[in-house]
Parts: structure tokens; sequence; C-alpha cells
């Protein structure tokens, strides 16, 4: 077995460091003995005595290395790995350049856990030394487990000079793009690529220092685009590409002035409002040109990254460095939004075991309000959490919620499915709330033997046990797109929406009704204020109290009426597609946009 290790050095990155990178890569320690490890050293234009140099520098270690100069015009890594990999002979690939070197047993980590796992790629964490705004240095920590491609779509948070890549992924990737004006970011693309394709996890331990980031080389190359202006036109395109919409879920764009900049602010972990409030609409029209977006994360933000924006939207945060961020862009006069989707000033009553972390005394709870504070907007969801921001701000913004029911679309069915199908999505957390419903659930199970139950991230009560085999349980995803295909996949004929009295549950957005629709099941749900909004009993749902009885009753009901199932399933999609779906919320998205923006986008939209 070959591990190919295959090494960009730029002529403007000093010799020393590549000797070392080289030294830690042939110094890996408990490889097994079929175990070989072949070094590659791509120079770009480094000239040939300086490649000599090297050659000596290397000593005894060059007999097993190959070396190729690149001495004419720059041409860039991704050419360069590209070439590197047609030369190597590997099992297995690992793609860094100098500045990077490896603990003494990091390979064998890899590999152990690659094979383990049957992974296509594994990698490590890394700490990349960044300058801050003060000119010190900072870490940034890459390579955290449960990372999807979304997030990466916005933050470089995989080391691809950590990670160990089958070449089997490779070939079918087609290796890296070699746009040269492209080149700061191919890592990065190849990363948003390989996560999409192949299944990755990360090794947990002590992670390894990268002295330079591939975007921040000195190429000596005048890029026409700057690295923000790359991942705003390029990385988020290209992610958005194998997700193209039909031309139903288009729209027509008249305007007038110099496209818009628009920033979102926030975490990994916040992808979810990121894609139903922001890039349904941005995906929908992709196609045209009147603003570009990027997403940055909430602690890796440098404030004058900024500079230039026309508005940013901050998703959830709750950190002194977006609060720095919001407060630069009120000096540079760019628009900003604060969005709000949880009630958090009440969210210790259904979460009292959050108390420490998100209550009113702590830095999550300080924080956030001084945002609210600064921002020039607030946008929700809700009109009982609309009444509490206006508290802290008067500048409120409310939207209807939206669905892309194309997120949704399964794939086509070959085989007939068995018995009737009941389905829960939540959170990851333990409610009394979800009691009497998952109580009525387990008799259900009990006296309907064709029944079988879906549930997506939460933890089930010991109850359903004997009941196992007729129970599918999955975990959250950060992934949206992912979560809705695999919950449209189940194929459910029911889904079920419980909830609480407190303000925090009932300062939510009826998302799941939008949902639960695009899943192609007929919902039922609690009797509160928020349903009561957009449902109709037992016109688009049932609406009962949250009560073991009633969720026992009014599941029995749609178990043994399928056409009252086919009723309700059909009248609430004509209600989605009226009312939710991006295509028709996009219009209010735009008027909201251009309000934050001083009307700055003088735009006229249509939807196709």
């Amino acid at each position: 077995m070959t591990i190919s290790f295959i090494i960009y050095h730029h002529f403007s990155r000093p010799t020393e460091e590549l000797i070392t990178d080289v030294a830690s890569y042939f110094n890996q320690r408990f490889l097994s003995k079929d175990t070989s490890i072949e070094i590659i050293i791509m120079l770009e234009q480094v000239h040939s005595d300086e490649a000599e140099t090297i050659k000596k520098a290397l000593g005894e270690m060059y007999r097993n290395i190959k070396i190729v100069e690149m001495n004419k015009a720059f041409v860039g890594p991704g050419a360069m790995w590209n070439q590197g990999y047609s030369l190597s002979k590997g099992d297995y690939i690992v793609y860094t350049w100098s500045g990077v070197s490896w603990h003494m047993d990091s390979l064998f980590q890899l590999m152990r856990m690659m094979s383990a796992e049957q992974l296509d790629a594994v990698y490590g964490m890394a700490k990349y030394m960044n300058l801050n705004d003060k000119s010190s240095f900072i870490e940034v920590i890459a390579g955290i487990k449960e990372l999807s491609a979304s997030s990466i779509s916005f933050v470089n948070s995989i080391p691809l000079c950590y990670m160990l890549i089958t070449r089997k992924i490779v070939e079918l990737l087609g290796g890296f793009i070699q746009d040269k004006e492209l080149a700061q970011i191919a890592d990065w693309e190849f990363l948003i690529r390989l996560t999409r394709r192949s299944k990755t996890d990360a090794l947990i331990g002590m992670p390894i220092t990268i002295k330079l980031p591939l975007a921040d080389i000195s190429y000596n190359y005048f890029f026409k685009q700057n690295l923000d202006a790359l991942i705003r036109n390029y990385i988020t395109t290209t992610y958005n590409r194998e997700d193209q919409l039909p031309q139903a879920l288009s729209a027509k764009v008249v305007y007038k002035g110099k496209a818009c900049k628009i920033a979102i602010v926030g975490v990994p972990t916040e992808n979810v409002q990121v894609q139903l409030c922001f890039l349904n609409y941005f995906e929908a029209l992709r196609e045209q040109s009147f603003l570009t977006w990027r997403r940055f994360s909430e602690s890796q933000l440098k404030a004058e990254e900024l500079e230039g924006y026309d508005s940013v939207f901050f998703v959830r945060c709750s950190t002194q460095n977006a609060l720095f961020a919001a407060k630069y862009c009120r000096e540079k006069r760019i628009k900003t939004v604060y969005l709000l989707d949880d009630n958090w000033f009440h969210i210790t009553e259904t979460y009292p075991h959050l108390e420490a972390h998100m209550g009113t005394n702590t830095a999550h709870s300080h924080f956030s309000i001084f945002l609210i504070r600064a921002v020039d907007y607030v946008l929700v969801y809700n009109s009982l959490l609309a009444e509490d921001i206006k508290k802290y701000n008067p500048s409120v913004l409310r939207l209807k919620p939206n669905v892309n029911l194309n997120h949704f679309n399964r794939e086509e069915v070959t085989l007939q499915k068995e018995g009737l199908r009941i389905g829960f999505a939540g959170s990851a957390s333990k409610v009394q709330h979800f009691d009497p419903a998952f109580k009525a659930l387990a008799k259900i199970l009990a006296d309907f033997k064709g029944v079988s139950l879906f549930f997506k991230g939460i933890e089930l009560p010991d109850l359903f046990q004997p009941f196992h085999e007729r129970i599918t349980q999955t975990a959250y995803t950060l992934d949206y797109k992912k979560y809705a295909r695999e919950v449209s996949g189940w194929e459910c004929d029911i889904m079920i929406s419980p909830l609480d009295a407190t303000r925090y549950t009932n300062s939510k957005c009826p998302n799941k009704y939008l949902e639960i629709t695009a899943a192609g099941a007929c919902g039922i749900y609690s009797n509160k204020a928020l349903y009561k909004e957009v449902i109709t009993d037992h016109y688009n749902g049932l609406i009962i109290d949250n009560l073991e009885e009633e969720w026992y009753s009014a599941i029995t009901e749609l178990i043994e009426d399928k056409a009252l199932r086919k009723s309700l399933l059909n009248n609430a999609t004509q209600d989605i597609r009226q009312k939710y779906e991006t295509q028709a919320v996009l219009p209010s998205f735009m008027n909201m946009l251009e309000q934050v923006l001083d009307n700055k986008l003088n735009i006229t939209v249509s939807t196709l």
C-alpha cells in the first residue's frame, strides 16, 4: 500500500519550511510493513539553482522523492496538484503545501479510521495562524466534526493539507480546477465537491499548525478578482450548481443601479436558518446579477472584511466579535439586520437546563441584546417574538416563512410501500410536551400492527423499545437539503407536530406545516395560535389539544380514513403553493430587502 504526499511549493515560501515538512511525512510511526510513502514536490516558479539547493538539503531523503520544476509562468496549485497526481502511484493521496508539518503518528491514525469506517476521506484538526486587525496572530481551528457541504461553502473549515483521500474519489471528482484566476480557492472548491459526493469524517486529536493558508500565499500574480469577490462570485454558485431549480421557481428582476453586496454572518450550526431565510431566495435569483452574497463565520470574521458591503445580516449571533462587526457597520453606514427566529428571552421556560448557557445573566443573552440594539432592523416571523424584540429595537420586520418544494423531491419509487408510516422530525432535546404524543404513538404501535414510525433528531423514550423493529431513527443534520430529501424519502402518510403552551414555543413560525406538506404527508398539529393562523381543522390538517387521548384519537382517525388523508394533503399542498412556496413569498422578501437598503435596488420582481 502506497500513500502519496503531493506538495505544492511556491517560490515565495521558505525552503526551510519545505524541508521540515518533508521530514515530518517520512517520519511517520506505527505504519504496517506493507505501507510505503511517496513524496512528489511540485515547484512553482522556483529557479534551477534553488531547486538544486532543495535537493541537497533533502539529502538521503531525495532518493524517495520526485521533484517537478515549473520555472515558467504561474499556473497555480490546482494545475500542479493535478500534474503531481498523474505521476503518483498512491492508493491514498495527501494534497498539501509547504508550511504544513504532520505529527509523527498522524498518518497511522488517519489510516486506522479510514479502514475502520470505510470512508472516502479522513481529515484532522488544524490551526491556521491568521493576522487580526491589530496585526497579531490569532488561531483559527479547522477540521471540526459534523460539518456539511453547506458549512464549507462559506468557511474553509476542513484542512485539505491534513486530509487522506482515496484515489478512487479523486478520480471520480476529476481533480482540481486549473483556472489561474481561481488559484486561491483551489483547495476550497475541491473540498465542497468532495463533501457533497463522498463519505468523510474528522479525526479528533491534537491539531497541527498551518503557517499560511493556501489563499494567503504571495503568488506574485495579479488576480482580476480579490478573494472576497472570488468567494461571492464562484464558491457560492459552485455550491448551488448541483441543485438547479426548475424553471417554475425562478424570477425575473428588472432593476437599475449597481449590484449590491450582501453579507450573512453566523455559525455553521445556523445552516437551516440561512437556507430558509436567505438562500432559498438567492438561489431562485441565481441567474440575476443585481446582488452577490457571501457567508462569514461569526467567530472568524474580521470587521474590516465587511467594508464595501451594502447590507449585513447577523443570523442569531451572540458574541462580542459579532458586536464589534455591527458597530463597524454603523461607523461605515452599512445597513444591518439581525435575524432571530426563536424567542431567546423565554427559552428557559421550555428548556430550563439551558439557564447556565442562555439565561438572562449569561454572555449569550447580553451580547444578543446588545446586537439587537445595535442593528438597523430585526427580522422575525412571529408576532409574539416581535413584541418582545420591540422592547430593545422598534424597527422590526416580519416575513412569512417559505419552503422550496424542490428540496423535498424524492427519488422515483419502484417498490410498493407496505403498511402505514407516521413521522416526526424534531430537535435533539428532551422536552416534556412530547410525552402525550409519544405515549399515544406507543399505543398506536400496539393496536395497529401495520404501522411503522420514523423519527429524526430526537432521543426516544424507553416506551418505544418493544417496537424497535418498526422504528427508524436518524440523527439531526446541519444540511437542510439533505434533511429535506431524507424526510421526504420516508414517504410518511401522517406526520405530527406537538407543542407546549410556553411563550418560547408559541413564538416560533409554523415551519413544520410547510415541511410536513412538502414531504407529502398530512399533519396533526397542537392547538396553538401559530398553527391556528395557517391551518383550518379537518381542511388542511388536524388541530388538537396536546393530550394523549387527543393524539391517539386523531392518529386513529387518519389511519382509518384514507380519503380524509388525501383531502387534507391536497388542500394543504394547494395552500402551500399559493402562499408559502419560495416564489410566492419572493416579492415580499425583495420588498424587505429594498426597505433595508433604502430602495437602492429600484427593482421590479415578477415570478415566472
